[in-house]
């Protein structure tokens, strides 16, 4: 290759290519370093996650509700009258209960894809901020369980809850529960969509 050429770049590895982005002489090879440039800018916006959009997230959150205020029915039937006359047990039962349904409804989704039920239907799911899919640990206990205590707390509770929603309209669609576990919502990868 002659001084005058400029490298395909296409082919390097993304190592290689932020190495080179980040050694060039760009005063002695300005066509070079623009070319460059664009192919890292291209491939950075390829590499990118696509973020769910606040409608997938309302969806998959609605049809979570729908499966919470179900599974709430046989607490309040076999325990209601105690939650109501011990607050305080009243709330740890609510927790423990919360946490059990969240076990066993959406379990075997969120252990093997990262998804609850609801976000499984809408081809969503919860990723860490390095593009992987969270565990279940980290989503049970940094994303779910924190929220869950917080909102349940009297009197400042609901506002933990409104902000926790209005948070989706940040740019990065990032509630308070994704910002304390590290997670955010992100669409399938096309390989991985499944077909409903």
């Amino acid at each position: 290759m002659t001084s005058g050429q400029v490298p395909d770049y296409s082919i390097y590895s993304d190592e290689t290519l932020h190495h080179r982005a980040a050694t060039i002489n760009r005063s002695l090879f300005p066509e070079r370093a623009a070319v460059l440039d664009q192919e890292v800018a291209r491939r950075d916006a390829k590499n990118q996650p696509e973020l769910a959009s606040r409608g997938e997230r309302f969806a998959g959150a609605v049809i979570d509700l729908v499966i919470a205020i179900i599974s709430l029915i046989p607490l309040f039937i076999f325990a209601g009258d105690k939650m109501q006359q011990e607050p305080l047990t009243g709330m740890l039962i609510a927790i423990g209960w919360s946490v059990a349904v969240m076990i066993v409804v959406h379990g075997y989704t969120l252990i093997n894809y990262s998804q609850t039920v609801g976000k499984y239907f809408l081809n969503i799911r919860i990723e860490d901020m390095d593009r992987k899919p969270s565990t279940f640990f980290n989503i049970l206990a940094a994303r779910f369980l924190p929220i869950t205590v917080l909102t349940m707390i009297p009197l400042i509770g609901f506002v933990i809850y409104l902000v926790d929603i209005f948070m989706i309209f940040r740019t990065d669609k990032r509630c308070l529960h994704d910002l304390i576990a590290g997670t955010r919502v992100c669409r399938l990868p096309d390989a991985e969509r499944v077909n409903h």
